[in-house]
């Protein structure tokens, strides 16, 4: 190896974990704040800089050119009708967020709120208004540097900020105006565990009041308002999958349990006359919607209105006597509408077959405006992203607005393939391709994959970790490859399982699995595949390098995890427990050591890798890249290069602005260097 790469310090420190010593001379690393980690920090940003400027300056200048010059419409999302205006929020073309206000027509009245506000401490990522349409409203913001969300208690009216709460994941009103309900959190170091609040400010009297404490760890709580906020429903997760459910009925100020002692996922979609809607996965992997009756009833005495079938049930809302539910089949969309007693009325025909519908159901599921519209995305492969709404009431289904009027070419075409893996199950990959393209192992290949959280990977138009539209990389005659390994939802809970806690190896096993099908059935080589993902997607890349370094051309993991077992000490380590495990657990620790990625880097010929973090992530701590670049350019034995992106003002992302678009030409062009296309 020719390379010579910024000189790392190397420390003499040692921990025992179960009689197993471990060395870990980057542990210095860590501290982010430390003045020789930023210089340090500085080095490799400028070895990546000089990378770029040697042999591919002209190309990313070029591409980041073309990136900002064909910059899109922005995006909406979450949107809420209230009179003749809707709330909602936007990412705007050059990656920053904020909150705005739009006409029924999708023009932008107003910014509520943006990133440039309130002394630049904020990325904006969301607007709920008040009830009541006078002038108040909850802006939901991610704090730079703060490893959990916030909240701004804003009157965009009088421009006045009235309060700023922080460690809050989810925040509804209630029916006054006035009272926010909302969840946040506090670690005990001692005990590990993440412990949870329910609490209400009222901006009239600025008092705030706790209503409930969950004293067992929990990731989060995540609040739903009834459409008339009469009720608050607190959807309790004791991990990603299985959650409590509590409704809070104001008028009583009553807190009262729902689920009993049942071990399941439970989200509230809505309420009838005499009934609370519940989707849950209750004996039911797949889901299905249950009843609970309004006066004393639980999800153990429910009826089932909508009962499970061979599609996963995805999310669901249930307003003006009709049930709106997104399922996946095969980890495509359809979206369904039945009547309060279950019957089935109609598919409603989205605008292109293989796609994904998002934002109904989940985290950041939409509400049913007053009118009874509910807003929505869609897109595919080969659509670009729109917003769709439909109205309960008087079912129209309309395309409100397209974010993209990108020229797909009809030449492209997309095959589902069913790929058996070593045991025996079947795992989907959607592969995109030319409708002529050759099959003789030559084919530039671009793969990605997630696994895990529970949370599905269908198809989209762009690969938002790279900042690449698919359709411009086939339409080079290149294949792009979507992994539905184990770890997400696509089969309900069970797929799940099987890619998580003591089973986390199967997702890594997936992806070789998928990839070594498609050597063999002469799709690509080693030498022509590229791999990409960010976040546990970044756990996974990391940990497939160092698992089949001979497998794969080029590697970009963005915001990666990579020490699992030190990342128990991280502000969100007592929320990743509940997905990876405890390395306190002496089994549970061989299992994670033998996979962890940084601890299993050993000397061999390693693909060239691009690692990008950002010191402002509060998601996973950018010491996780940070070390896994240092002990990668100690140990590789290729020429390959090792390059670490770190960003000054990054989150968990690829940077705002200009930044970004840069990060994304380095990601693009890294790829078709090492690939040599």
């Amino acid at each position: 190896m020719n390379t010579i790469y910024p000189h790392t310090t190397k420390i003499a420190f040692k921990e025992n974990y179960h009689g197993t010593i471990l060395s870990d001379p980057y542990v210095w690393l860590e501290n982010a704040k430390d003045s020789g980690v930023l210089e340090w920090v500085e080095q490799q940003n400028k070895f990546t800089d000089n990378y770029f400027a040697y042999s591919t300056k002209e190309n990313v200048q070029g591409l980041q050119k073309k990136m900002m010059d064909k910059m899109k419409k922005p995006d909406y999302s979450g949107e809420y009708e209230l009179g003749d205006k809707i709330f909602a929020g936007k990412m705007n073309e050059n990656g920053e967020f904020s909150a705005v206000i739009l006409d029924l027509e999708y023009n932008e009245l107003e910014t509520v709120a943006d990133s440039n506000m309130f002394g630049k401490k904020f990325n904006v990522y969301g607007v709920k208004p008040s009830p009541k349409d006078n002038g108040f409203c909850i802006v939901s913001v991610n704090p730079h540097g703060a490893a959990r969300p916030s909240i701004l208690v804003y009157n965009y009216q009088t421009k006045e900020l009235l309060k700023q709460i922080d460690n809050c994941f989810s925040a509804v009103w209630s029916d006054d105006g006035e009272t926010i309900y909302f969840s946040d959190a506090k670690v005990d170091h001692d005990k590990g565990i993440n412990i949870n609040y329910i609490k209400t400010y009222n901006w009239k009297t600025d008092i705030t009041e706790t209503v409930f404490i969950y004293k067992e760890n929990s990731p989060f709580i995540i609040l739903t308002a009834s459409k008339d906020s009469k009720y608050i429903f607190a959807q309790i997760c004791t991990d990603y999958v299985n959650s409590k459910l509590l409704m809070i009925d104001i008028d009583k100020r009553e807190v009262r349990t729902l689920t009993d002692n049942i071990v399941a996922g439970f989200e509230y979609i809505g309420t009838t006359s005499d009934f609370h809607l519940i989707l849950t996965n209750h004996k039911c992997a797949f889901g299905n919607i249950i009843a609970i009756e309004r006066n004393g009833g639980t999800c153990g005495n429910a009826k089932v209105v909508i009962p499970e079938c061979k599609k996963i049930i995805q999310g669901a809302i249930a307003d003006e006597d009709m049930i709106l539910v997104s399922y996946m089949d095969d980890v495509v969309s359809e979206l369904a509408v039945f009547d309060y007693q279950g019957e089935w009325i109609k598919n409603l025909t989205l605008p292109s077959e293989m796609g994904t519908v998002t934002g109904i159901g989940g985290f950041l599921s939409t509400m049913v405006s007053p009118s009874g519209t509910v807003y929505f995305g869609f897109e595919s492969f080969l659509t670009p992203p729109s917003r769709l709404k439909y109205n309960l009431k008087t079912d129209e289904l309309k395309t409100v607005f397209v974010t993209d009027e990108s020229d797909v070419k009809d030449d492209i075409t997309i095959t589902r393939e069913f790929i058996v893996v070593r045991d025996g199950t079947k795992v989907p990959a959607f592969i995109v391709h030319k409708k002529d393209i050759k099959l003789d192992g030559n084919n530039p290949t671009l793969m990605y994959g997630y696994g895990g959280y529970n949370y599905a990977m269908p198809p989209s138009f762009q690969n938002f970790f790279i900042g690449l539209d698919i359709h411009e990389w086939v339409e080079k005659g290149y294949v792009y490859v979507n992994c539905n390994i184990r770890g997400g939802n696509e089969y309900g809970t069970q797929w799940h399982r099987k890619g998580n806690l003591e089973n986390k190896k199967n997702v890594f096993f997936d992806f070789i699995d998928i990839t070594e099908w498609l050597i063999e059935k002469s799709w690509t080589n080693p030498k022509k595949i590229a791999i990409c993902g960010g976040s546990n997607g970044g756990l996974l890349m990391t940990a497939l390098i160092t698992l089949r370094p001979d497998l794969w051309g080029a590697v970009i993991a963005s915001v990666p995890h990579t020490d699992m077992i030190r990342f128990k000490n991280d502000d969100r380590g007592p929320m990743y427990i509940t997905e990876y495990g405890d390395p306190m657990d002496k089994d549970l620790f061989e299992y994670m050591l033998s996979y962890s990625p940084y601890h299993n880097i050993k000397p061999a010929k390693y693909p060239a890798i691009y690692l990008q973090t950002g010191e402002f992530d509060n998601n996973v701590p950018p010491y996780h890249a940070k070390k896994f670049a240092a002990k990668m350019q100690e140990l590789n034995q290729s020429d390959n290069p090792i390059l670490l992106r770190v960003l000054a003002n990054g989150s968990h992302d690829r940077g705002k602005g200009q930044e970004m678009f840069k990060t994304f030409a380095e990601m693009q062009t890294f790829i078709a260097t090492a690939l040599k296309v």
